[in-house]
């Protein structure tokens, strides 16, 4: 999948565009952790930052990590001149190196793509004291994450053909979750075009 072909697809159905409002508002909302690191887990391209500046990310060190070296590649440039301290690391977020701890970590638009359970199990061994996740949710007559009939960018058709995202619905992250000692404090949506919806999931870890 090519990087210029994920930006251009992400950004004709919307979902680029609330997927970044929705990081801002739920990192711009409620407490800030009281460890300053953020991990970014499967960043992709950062084309977040194509609709929001990313001050709100200032008072952190992030970590933006993906399987995609190339992806990464592309997120650097856009922060080419941004004031932020960050890295990027090639990780996976189903078997992740890093050794952490973190205190905020955001997952968007990845568990449809991934072993979800694992990617979560593997995100609390971190013990970030907030999750932010940001899932797709379907209209109840679409049976698929990517609407049919849409045309879609040349590498973008060829990766659907060989896998197939399963959407996850945010009850049973929220109950998964509460087992990793996670309680679910927070809902947002944005509305995005074929009927779907963006859902922003905040969570908070329990006191032990």
């Amino acid at each position: 999948m090519l990087a210029d072909d994920l930006d251009a697809h992400m950004a004709a159905v919307g979902q680029a565009q609330a997927n970044a409002a929705l990081v801002e508002t739920m990192m711009t909302t409620g407490e800030a952790p009281e460890r300053r690191t953020v991990l970014f887990a499967g960043a992709g391209t950062g084309q977040m930052f194509d609709y929001v500046s990313g001050s709100f990310l200032a008072p952190y060190r992030v970590t933006f990590t993906d399987i995609n070296a190339t992806f990464l590649d592309r997120l650097r440039e856009r922060l080419a001149s941004a004031s932020l301290n960050y890295e990027t690391v090639v990780d996976d977020i189903e078997d992740s190196k890093l050794s952490g701890p973190f205190g905020l970590a955001v997952v968007v638009l990845v568990l449809e793509h991934v072993e979800w359970q694992k990617a979560l199990r593997s995100l609390a061994a971190f013990q970030p004291e907030i999750m932010h996740l940001v899932v797709q949710q379907n209209p109840p007559d679409l049976g698929t994450a990517i609407t049919p009939g849409r045309t879609l960018p040349p590498s973008i058709a060829r990766a659907s053909e060989q896998a197939h995202p399963v959407l996850v619905e945010p009850d049973a992250i929220r109950s998964f979750l509460a087992g990793e000692g996670y309680v679910l404090v927070r809902r947002f949506e944005r509305p995005v075009p074929d009927a779907k919806t963006m859902i922003g999931l905040m969570f908070s870890r329990q006191a032990d």
